[in-house]
């Protein structure tokens, strides 16, 4: 009996939807997310980890790595998901800490640090990575070189200001 071996691309049954859930998949390991990139990333692919764009694919790997290192050992978790041709996109959520959002009350931004991202991905004829890109709503130190987005005041902070 013979075991499936992974291939560097997709399969002929599957499309940039399945490529980008096993990225997000992959994302809870470090080591395994970038022999991921590493495998699935064309030679000539180009990135894009907001505010740096047109990253070759070492820069690219390097990137995606700081970004997903946020939930190492915690959650990633596609939350929704479009194909269209070539391409796909997806809402993606990370902590760092274990969650089953299907199962978990809602997660409190004021306790825990959550990061909402859109993630998406073009492939090539033979079913790598020509170009992927990453964009999140908060800005982390390894994607925006040491800047935070300042929260924006509660609602009794700002009827107590008027």
């Amino acid at each position: 009996m013979s075991t499936q071996q992974p291939s560097a691309g997709i399969g002929p049954h599957s499309g940039p939807k399945a490529l980008l859930k096993q990225l997000v998949a992959a994302a809870t390991s470090g080591t395994v997310f970038k022999g991921f990139l590493l495998t699935h990333l064309a030679e000539g692919a180009k990135g894009a980890v907001s505010p740096r764009y047109g990253l070759n694919k070492p820069e690219t790997i390097k990137r995606f790595a700081e970004a997903f290192a946020f939930a190492s050992g915690g959650t990633a978790t596609l939350v929704a998901v479009m194909e269209e041709g070539r391409t796909a996109c997806a809402r993606v959520v990370l902590t760092k800490k274990k969650h089953d959002l299907r199962t978990t009350a809602p997660i409190d931004p004021r306790k825990e640090v959550v990061v909402e991202a859109a993630l998406w991905l073009e492939l090539d004829g033979q079913g790598q990575i020509v170009q992927l890109n990453f964009v999140a709503d908060m800005l982390t130190p390894g994607g925006a070189m040491g800047m935070q987005m300042v929260r924006a005041p509660s609602p009794a902070v700002e009827a107590a200001a008027t």
